[in-house]
């Protein structure tokens, strides 16, 4: 075998390696995703939620400020949340990942929020 064949074969393989490398680091990436509803009246009647598959739904006189936390791993997951109070009320739904807002949204009886979380 040649030299030059040589290396290039070398280079495909320590490409090919160090690709699957970062690939194995970031598909078990955990991150900390924080889902929070608030209402001005401080009640909720339904919250429902989706993280990468595990879900929620509590139902009731929910009391407001509401929060939960999740964690979330792999390279890429939705996280979805959805409040639903009186038809006179504000609602806020906020979905944070490693303390920075992904998704924020408000208004009135009901809302929800959608965030992508990557392992990038």
């Amino acid at each position: 075998m040649t030299r030059p064949r040589r290396l290039l074969i070398t280079a495909a393989v320590l490409l090919f390696a160090g690709g699957a490398t970062i690939v194995a680091l970031h598909r078990f990436a955990e991150h900390r995703v924080r889902l929070e509803v608030t209402t001005r009246s401080g009640a909720a009647g339904q919250i429902r939620w989706d993280a990468a598959g595990e879900r929620g739904t509590e139902g009731g006189k929910l009391t407001t400020p509401w929060s939960a936390e999740v964690t979330v791993g792999g390279l890429s997951a939705w996280v979805t949340l959805a409040a639903l109070a009186d038809k006179s009320d504000v609602v806020t739904c906020r979905i944070t990942v490693d303390g920075t807002v992904a998704a924020e949204a408000t208004a009135d009886h009901a809302t929800g929020c959608t965030a992508h979380v990557t392992g990038w």
